[in-house]
């Protein structure tokens, strides 16, 4: 299950980055630098700062490491202008790097893992090991995770009461008798 709307070799980077700012609460602005070591693929592909239109910022590990940081998450609206233009998106793109990570590289392609390094103002040096992406087989989504993209991409086309009613149908759907439901879908 696909959980960001970019490059697949940019999603480890991705998921550890935010797991470090959850566990860590740090904000943006509090990052001196951050180092992605990655398998070849990683640096070859999105090891850039090329970030000017959607194509291109979807293959740009600093802007999407950066905008998730910043916005959350990385899906439909990460390419708007304004998120693509942001002033603190791009000055902590500044503070990314992407390097190839031997023993990082070694995983790929059965494993696709990103190790991230975060210093902050405070003096922290921070370490993270993300071993697969979030949303393959080794690492499901969970419910939660799954309701929470569903909401964000659903919600802006039909409403929020209607994002609701459809995610609650479709959490039924096993027990639909009839899979003609559709004339029972109402959003």
């Amino acid at each position: 299950m696909k959980n960001h709307g970019c490059c697949g070799h940019a999603f480890s980077a991705i998921d550890g980055a935010l797991a470090m700012q959850a566990e860590h609460d740090f904000a943006p602005s509090d990052v001196v630098s951050i180092e992605v070591g990655g398998y070849s693929a990683t640096v070859d592909v999105t090891g850039n700062d090329l970030h000017g239109t959607p194509a291109a910022a979807k293959f740009c590990l600093p802007f999407l490491v950066a905008s998730a940081l910043v916005h959350g998450s990385i899906r439909l609206d990460a390419y708007t202008p304004a998120r693509l233009e942001d002033a603190v998106v791009c000055d902590l793109m500044k503070r990314i790097s992407v390097v190839l990570d031997p023993k990082i590289d070694e995983l790929f392609p059965r494993q696709r893992a990103a190790r991230l390094r975060i210093e902050l103002r405070d003096g922290r040096m921070l370490e993270h090991f993300q071993p697969h992406r979030v949303g393959d087989p080794d690492l499901p989504l969970s419910d939660s995770q799954l309701n929470a993209k569903f909401n964000e991409l659903a919600t802006p086309v039909i409403g929020e009461a209607g994002a609701h009613r459809l995610l609650s149908k479709l959490w039924a759907l096993e027990r639909e008798g009839d899979l003609a439901f559709t004339r029972t879908l109402r959003i």
